[in-house]
């Protein structure tokens, strides 16, 4: 079984937030600094965010480092940019994001990364593992990795789900749903 790999999709979630929500905290800028790091060594080819700030800024710290652009892309937004813990209320948003996890898949080649929030990349995960995303309770911590290997429309292997082996113990912060 040698299937040929067409697209790796990283898929992270924002560092940690201030408390108003609207940005990163000290300890989220820590975080996406050592993700850039990692994420350094992999090639990134293209990277996607959300065009909140707290998404903005983890994005902007890989960047930096893999000396790409940002494509900001409305549909990850979380709904009027509050964190609405049930997708399933929000149709035409989870439909949103579906629709661009085909728009990747579908004409993307390399090593993507995609950065988003925690509910947005819920339902992404939920998409790429053909997962009714009403049902998903998949939990990204902040600066959590995901890591997919996008054979076709029909085949997507995980290698990593919320991977946070980048982070020291002391600014991991654990999630539950």
């Amino acid at each position: 079984m040698n299937d040929k790999i067409k697209l790796n999709i990283y898929l992270v979630r924002h560092g940690e937030k201030s408390e108003d929500g609207s940005t990163l905290s000290k300890r989220g800028h820590l975080q996406v600094k050592l993700l850039a790091k990692r994420l350094k060594k992999v090639g990134i080819h293209r990277i996607y965010s959300s065009d909140l700030e707290r998404c903005r800024l983890s994005a902007e710290a890989v960047s930096k480092l893999v000396g790409h652009k940002i494509i900001y892309d409305k549909s990850l937004r979380e709904v009027e940019g509050k964190v609405k813990e049930n997708p399933s209320k929000y149709p035409r948003e989870i439909e949103k994001i579906r629709k661009f996890w085909t728009r990747l898949t579908s004409k993307e080649k390399g090593n993507i990364l995609v950065v988003g929030s925690g509910n947005v990349n819920r339902v992404i995960i939920a998409a790429a593992l053909g997962i009714d995303p009403k049902k998903s309770r998949f939990v990204q911590n902040p600066a959590g990795l995901t890591h997919f290997e996008y054979i076709n429309k029909n085949k997507t292997r995980i290698v990593c789900i919320n991977d946070l082996s980048h982070l020291p113990e002391s600014l991991r912060m654990r999630q539950s749903y």
